[in-house]
């Protein structure tokens, strides 16, 4: 690969007297924009369906993945062999496949920059296109996931046909060997790689056009390695359905979201001037078009229709064989053809007329800074998303069985950023248990329950920049089956969603229908024990932990209160509601049962150095009328404040 920067007569690097690093400063420049943007990637852990895209390799040796169905109908050899050397240790873990993808992402635009400069002579088109690329916002999904090979393929693509014009030109046989080495690898990789020989077709037309070349059929020889993976691809057995084969005018409608992306992110931004979704996203690729066909001149015609038709030819495998609900919630189908999509929009700067040209470098700013900010707010999306998925291996590594209340299936920001499709994160779809990522990432094994409480989630939704689609899909409020859930479990895990967008899972506590023989703190009436409690500060924020026994039934409309006194017996900070979050109301408890009842108090300034008291009790709500409390010995205590707990600020 390194010749086509330093050894083509032809390529721009070489036809310049200015030095080796001046002349690949553009591609390097690049490829540091994209570090910026994707360092966060980085960081992410597993998510989606990483555990088993990855993880289905571990029972196949590297020959066996040759003839092993992958999942989803798919047939990825070479991926498979891939995603299998990546696992570095006895465990997997994450940062070596974002590694990868990322590495292959920058290496990707630093090829589209040389491909644009060798084809078009024009750096400012070719730095352009591989800004554009390197930030390319709707198809983020592809190079953040840690199964993708989505940035190894574009880079097989690329080189593919910038050897390939190399080859053609100076009729070079080591540069038709390059690019027949890019055919044979690229199928085995991934299904589009049956689209590179049409790409290659498509190029020979250009060069013929352009260039005035003799015909060569040279080009067909490119279909040879595509032929031969079909007819494998057909003979192998794989699991799950077959692509339904067919022309959608939908699809295409959604997916030409892809090259519109500019437009398309506008329309959102406006608001969409209360239009529907299916009129924004078609005015969206009609304005696009438009002002692409209108700012250009009949000589750069040639060079944008050869880029169009290269989006065009990479996208029609997506258009004619998946439906829009597999499209519409796999954003990464828009990655492959990004890279001529961004050269259509860099080809702005192409023309000489100055006029245009001030055109052009204007709107490609503004797309550049458009796809940076859209990006930044993807990134940051798949962070939070990542952040709490990290906590979820963190307590389960523990093991035992965990119950996770209104965790995320999947989320998005509130602001539509296109007007068709799902533009969120899949971070732990119901297809993949919560504890195949423990598992898979720490080698424990352990067991997890997913419910949702629609009723207190509700509030924190109202406050929180996404939309959130939760894990367990029926509202389990106060039921039975959250109850027998909780008793099921060891630990019962609650995800808060922050106003700022962070996902915080928290220990709420745990039920135990054979409470074991315990001390007495006191009772509140008839209807509770406290049998002990505890109180831990940190900073401003207090968690204090109590176990109840339900004693009697109490009525719906009853409730608990916690309060924190200072020595002068003034209220400082209370924490009221139902236990374990607001999940179990007193009345849910079941009498003989053990209720572990853990709570966050957060204190809005320091507290003053003193003593501090900690009481609880019951009311009804209905008529806000305490529930008398008694202390051990059973002796009644003042305003039923049954006192649990001291702690002292020096």
């Amino acid at each position: 690969m390194l010749h086509l920067f330093t050894l083509s007569p032809l390529h721009p690097f070489t036809s310049s007297p200015l030095p080796l690093f001046k002349r690949i400063a553009p591609a390097i420049l690049i490829a540091v924009i994209g570090f910026i943007a994707y360092q966060p990637t980085l960081t992410l852990n597993f998510f989606w369906e990483d555990p088993f895209d990855i993880g289905q390799v571990d029972s196949y040796s590297y020959i066996q993945l040759l003839t092993a169905p992958n999942s989803n109908s798919y047939y990825r050899p070479l991926a498979l062999i891939l995603l299998k050397a990546l696992k570095l240790g006895a465990n997997y873990s994450a940062f070596p496949y974002h590694l990868f993808n990322v590495a292959f992402h920058l290496l990707a635009a630093a090829l589209l920059y040389g491909l644009a400069n060798h084809l078009f002579k024009n750096r400012a088109v070719a730095f352009s296109a591989g800004v554009l690329f390197v930030l390319y916002p709707i198809g983020y999904e592809a190079p953040a996931r840690a199964s993708s090979m989505h940035s190894l393929y574009i880079c097989l693509t690329l080189v593919a046909l910038w050897s390939y014009s190399i080859a053609r030109q100076t009729d070079s046989r080591r540069h038709y060997a390059l690019t027949f080495l890019c055919a044979l690898l690229f199928p085995p990789l991934h299904e589009n790689g049956i689209m590179l020989p049409p790409l290659i077709i498509v190029l020979e037309i250009y060069l013929l056009w352009q260039h005035k070349l003799k015909r060569s059929f040279i080009a067909l020889i490119y279909f040879i390695p595509a032929i031969i993976f079909l007819i494998i691809w057909f003979s192998i057995p794989k699991s799950g359905e077959a692509p339904a084969i067919g022309i959608r005018g939908f699809e295409a409608l959604y997916l030409s979201q892809g090259i519109a992306f500019p437009t398309a992110r506008l329309m959102s931004q406006l608001n969409g001037f209360g239009l529907t979704a299916i009129t924004q996203a078609l005015i969206a690729a009609v304005s696009a078009v438009l002002f692409l066909f209108l700012t250009r001149t009949r000589q750069s015609l040639p060079p944008l229709a050869l880029a169009l038709i290269w989006w065009g030819v990479a996208m029609s495998l997506a258009w004619i064989a998946r439906p829009i609900e597999y499209l519409e919630v796999s954003p990464r189908v828009m990655y492959f053809p990004s890279w001529a999509a961004s050269l259509v929009w860099g080809m702005i700067l192409l023309d000489k007329e100055k006029w245009r040209r001030a055109v052009g470098g204007v709107t490609v700013a503004l797309v550049i800074l458009q796809s940076w900010t859209t990006l930044q707010q993807s990134t940051q999306l798949y962070l939070n998303g990542s952040r709490w998925m990290d906590q979820v291996i963190t307590v389960g590594k523990e093991g035992g069985r965990l119950l996770f209340v209104n965790a995320p299936d999947r989320f998005m920001v509130r602001e539509q950023l296109y007007p068709l499709g799902y533009w969120g994160m899949l971070v732990a779809p119901v297809s993949q248990d919560l504890s195949d990522f423990v598992r898979f990432t720490t080698g424990v094994t352990m067991e997890t329950k997913s419910l949702s409480d629609f009723q207190l989630m509700q509030p924190m939704m109202d406050a929180s920049p996404y939309f959130v689609n939760t894990r367990g899909s029926a509202n389990a409020h106060a039921s039975d089956a959250m109850y027998d859930s909780i008793l099921w479990a060891d630990k019962v895990l609650w995800t808060d969603y922050g106003r700022d967008g962070s996902l915080v899972i928290k220990y709420v506590g745990d039920v135990n229908s054979t409470p074991p023989t315990s001390t007495l703190i006191g009772r509140v009436g008839d209807v509770a024990q406290v049998t002990s409690a505890s109180v831990m500060r940190d900073g401003n924020t207090l968690r204090v932990t109590f176990v109840w026994r339900s004693s009697g039934a109490a009525k719906p409309t009853d409730t608990i209160f916690v309060h924190v006194l200072d020595s002068s017996g003034a209220l400082v900070g209370q924490g009221d509601g139902e236990s374990l979050n607001g999940l179990l109301p007193p009345s849910a408890w079941r009498t003989g049962h053990e209720i572990e009842d853990v709570r966050l108090i957060i204190f809005d300034a320091p507290l003053i150095a003193g003593e501090y008291r900690l009481t609880v009790g019951m009311y009804d709500r209905a008529d806000g009328k305490r529930y008398k409390a008694f202390d051990a010995k059973d002796v009644e205590v003042s305003e039923g404040e049954l006192e649990v707990g001291k702690f002292s600020v020096k």
